[in-house]
């Protein structure tokens, strides 16, 4: 059996052979280490071809190569950004599919339970309410756990690798509790305009529920799904596991469209909902994996969810 060190030969160092190279210099093609690479104008050097146009600033004296450069290397490398994400962006999409497969069933399994055995004036709602929460609780579980097994076992990485957390957190999270009002926004101008093309279409499972009446109850188990569950958990697996996996092999504005785009996609319920629904959740997507690649934790994603979770809740409560 073939290892996949063999096959897929990691880039190392010219320098250094015992270090993983994160770049490659733009003028004379040499690998290199966080310890070797020199950052000019947003472009990689090493230290030789750095010091030749920064006269007045140069790198530290160049240091002659131990060993030669492999030629099994390929030609070209993308420079790592989230160097501890060692896990692809497929093996992301796999654990989101089958935590998503095995919700279906289950969720099958308890709506056709609730509907036999259910009883009272707010059957249907209450009903809805409940079968939302215990799906949801499977789906995030069942992703939390396809997630730890990708770090833990499969990488040998902490846990810790998907919830960034420095110093910045406190002032992510401020900024990101304030992103989330325009964004809800944002996401009712959308839905008023799309209301006036091609008429009014609740696309929420939210505004079929309050149609029909909701009580104290039901307000407290939506309130800890959509605020407090979902947040937490989607931004753990969108920003924190599956972005860091797309950014180590694009740039980021391509990284932040496709996470987006994904997460919005993921989001909606039927096919007439994606004129309204997709692009409101895109723009959350989006702007959610900006202050993840600015501050590099986070808390300011989850707050940004979060508030433009808890501001729908709260519209649809007060029945507006």
């Amino acid at each position: 059996m073939i290892s996949q060190e063999k096959t897929n030969p990691t880039p190392r160092c010219f320098l250094h052979p015992n270090l993983e190279a994160i770049a490659r210099c733009v003028l004379c093609g040499r690998f290199l280490c966080p310890q070797c690479r020199v950052v000019f104008s947003n472009r990689n050097y090493c230290r030789t071809c750095a010091s030749a146009f920064t006269p007045t600033s140069p790198p530290p004296p160049y240091i002659p190569p131990t060993a030669p450069l492999c030629p099994t290397i390929p030609s070209r490398i993308k420079e790592r950004v989230f160097p501890y994400a060692e896990w692809s962006t497929g093996e992301a999409i796999a654990v989101f599919g089958f935590s998503m497969l095995i919700m279906v069933f289950v969720g099958v399994f308890f709506a056709i339970t609730i509907g036999l055995f259910s009883r009272g004036p707010n059957y249907s709602t209450r009903s809805l309410v409940i079968l939302t929460f215990i799906a949801s609780s499977i789906f995030y579980s069942l992703l939390l756990l396809g997630i730890s097994y990708s770090i833990r076992i499969r990488h040998n990485l902490n846990v810790r690798s998907v919830m960034p957390y420095n110093e910045l957190a406190l002032k992510s999270a401020l900024h990101g509790a304030l992103l989330g009002i325009p964004l809800f926004a944002s996401a009712l101008l959308i839905e008023h305009i799309g209301e006036k093309i091609i008429g009014k279409n609740q696309i929420d499972i939210l505004s079929k529920s309050f149609t029909k009446g909701i009580g104290v109850f039901e307000i407290l188990i939506l309130f800890f799904t959509i605020v407090v569950l979902a947040p937490i958990c989607e931004e753990i697996f969108f920003r924190g596991y599956l972005y860091p996996a797309m950014r180590n092999r694009m740039d980021p504005h391509p990284a932040m469209i496709l996470n987006g785009a994904i997460f919005a996609a993921v989001h909606i319920g039927d096919v007439r909902s994606w004129a309204i629904g997709f692009i409101p959740r895109f723009l959350v997507g989006y702007f959610v994996c900006y202050l993840f690649e600015k501050y590099r934790t986070i808390t300011g994603p989850i707050a940004t969810h979060a508030t433009y979770n808890g501001l729908i809740l709260l519209l649809a409560s007060l029945h507006l």
